[in-house]
């Protein structure tokens, strides 16, 4: 290996690696979720109903406050990260109910994602 490859210091690999990996994840939820939810009106999906609805919109905001969250590291705002993280924790809860909620009423009408 080179110096320079073995002097690599861990913090700013990892300034790198968490946006990125936050972008990718953003990614992938857009282009998993987009034909049937964000991009739904170009689409010829089928109507959601409004608790769907909620669990985007929680779920959404739980990858948007990742992406915010791996920045504000990144540009050496800890301190604002962390007084974010007492909303990250709000929405982690909101995800349990939401998603527990959703999962529960689709097992009901038995519909099963293909």
């Amino acid at each position: 290996m080179t110096e320079q490859a073995l002097n690599i210091n861990p913090r700013s690999a990892d300034r790198i690696f968490f946006p990125a990996i936050a972008l990718f994840a953003a990614f992938i939820v857009i282009v998993g979720f987009g034909p049937s939810y964000y991009f739904k009106e170009f689409t010829d999906a089928r109507e959601l109903r409004l608790s769907v609805h909620l669990h985007g919109l929680v779920f959404s905001a739980w990858i948007i406050l990742f992406i915010v969250q791996a920045f504000l590291v990144r540009t050496g705002n800890v301190s604002f990260h962390r007084k974010l993280g007492v909303f990250g924790v709000a929405i982690a809860a909101l995800l349990v109910v939401v998603g527990t909620t959703v999962f529960t009423a689709r097992a009901q009408t038995h519909f099963y994602p293909p």
